[in-house]
């Protein structure tokens, strides 16, 4: 090599160098930071924020740089409209959404938030006992069926025992505006339109099913009324992966129980509350009906990978922590119908839309892989070890906590202040996702 061509490299190494400090000031100085996600488009996004504003920039950079491929499916699910609900959460780990349009949010610290109809939000209850270390807190909420008529609204939350020792809890609650509740005790009346803009109250907490197992890890806390107006409650293996395999715990398993806090006469294994069992941490639950049946389906997150979407049949055992990978071959445990293999998705909620550009498709949200995606249900209900197929409905707001499905309507909630992510000062925010 010549001299002339060893000085030519020489000055490119310094020159790159000095480009690559610069950089590394400039982010230093404007306390830049910097992230990848995926666009609407399915393009891979280079993304620098800082108190200056964002900026973006597209990268030709593998699909297999991130955990979850880009990948085009059969489902082709479209949004209208997206409308951000509320922002600046902490934790948020859940969403109800009230007859009269108003939107409850819970947060892992133990606040609950009412969306307004006039899009203001405010703070209307808070737990006292709660336990929000680690992945412990306020992890679900729903609305009883019947909502209309008892006013009835269930929390799973971790907490303390009077001995110290740390366990879950699902708890009902009246809720009931501020005017009720003064009207059971005087004369007092008021209008319908009254009771939407009176603020409303937590009344007669009950115990619904308690001393769940807990842990600062794997808790689960999914909670949701099925088809059969029984609450249904996802419990993970709260870091003790052998519980899962043990049919005298809760800890890893599925449990059904009447509103009432009693066992469904039907369950699998009569007097207990448990209908599935073997799972690490589940953490969205959702129903279909196919050829006049109902089919449920559960995700659940794998230790790196492995992820997956389960079939929710009575008594099913799905093999955490005996059988690992997607396939156990072992006639005891029930195979996933959906496995993320070597990838990494962190599915955080799962629901089945009727948009008319998509129905009967599959919604999940995801942690790790940072957008929602959409399956072809139907497929995966007909086959067995199909190659995974799936669509990109949204992505570019970093984590998703989880999701709620009404249908043509998504609310999913974004969780970048988890520590596993960059975020900006307006998350975590819950967005209104209205499908065509």
């Amino acid at each position: 090599m010549s001299n002339k061509a060893i000085i030519v490299i020489i000055v490119f190494l310094v020159l790159a160098s000095l480009l690559w400090f610069s950089f590394a000031l400039y982010t230093w100085f404007s306390k830049t930071q910097t992230n990848y996600r995926i666009s609407s488009t399915g393009k891979i996004e280079l993304v620098a924020t800082s108190t200056d504003g964002e900026l973006v920039t597209e990268g030709l950079l593998k699909s297999d740089f991130f955990s979850q491929p880009i990948s085009s499916s059969s489902t082709s699910v479209k949004i209208d409209q997206l409308t951000v609900k509320a922002q600046g959460l902490v934790g948020p780990k859940g969403v109800a959404v009230i007859p009269d349009g108003r939107l409850l949010i819970i947060e892992k610290r133990g606040v609950v938030k009412l969306v307004g109809l006039d899009d203001k939000v405010n703070d209307i209850f808070t737990l006292t006992d709660v336990d929000s270390v680690g992945e412990a807190g306020l992890l679900g909420i729903a609305l009883d069926p019947d909502f209309v008529t008892n006013r009835k609204i269930y929390l799973f939350y971790t907490y303390h025992s009077q001995g110290g020792e740390l366990f879950n809890k699902v708890v009902s609650y009246d809720l009931v505006s501020e005017i009720d509740r003064v009207a059971s005790s005087s004369a007092a009346t008021s209008t319908k339109l009254d009771k939407i803009f009176t603020p409303l109250v937590f009344v007669n907490d009950q115990i619904v099913i308690d001393r769940i197992p807990a842990g600062y890890t794997n808790n689960g806390g999914t909670i949701a009324f099925g088809p059969d107006n029984n609450l249904w409650v996802l419990v993970g293996d709260v870091g003790r992966a052998i519980l899962a395999q043990d049919n005298q715990s809760l800890a890893g398993k599925i449990l059904r129980v009447t509103n009432k806090g009693q066992v469904p006469a039907d369950n699998p294994n009569k007097g207990s509350f448990i209908y599935a069992s073997g799972l690490r941490q589940p953490t969205g639950i959702t129903w279909t009906k196919t050829n006049q049946s109902v089919t449920g389906l559960v995700s659940e997150v794998g230790t790196n990978n492995n992820d997956e979407v389960n079939r929710l049949t009575p008594g099913s055992n799905y093999g955490w922590p005996v059988a690992g990978g997607c396939l156990s071959g072992d006639g005891r445990f029930s195979d996933p119908i959906i496995c993320s293999g070597t990838k990494t998705w962190g599915p955080t909620g799962l629901g089945v839309i009727s948009a008319s550009s998509a129905s009967s498709s599959l919604v999940m949200s995801m942690a790790a892989g940072r957008a929602l995606i959409a399956f072809d249900l139907n497929r995966y209900l007909s086959a067995t070890s199909s190659p995974v197929d799936f669509g990109t409905v949204l992505s570019g707001y970093g984590r998703w906590g989880g999701m709620l499905s009404l249908g043509d309507i998504l609310y999913a909630w974004t969780n970048n202040r988890d520590g596993q992510n960059t975020f900006k000062t307006n998350d975590d925010q819950v967005i209104r996702i209205d499908l065509k």
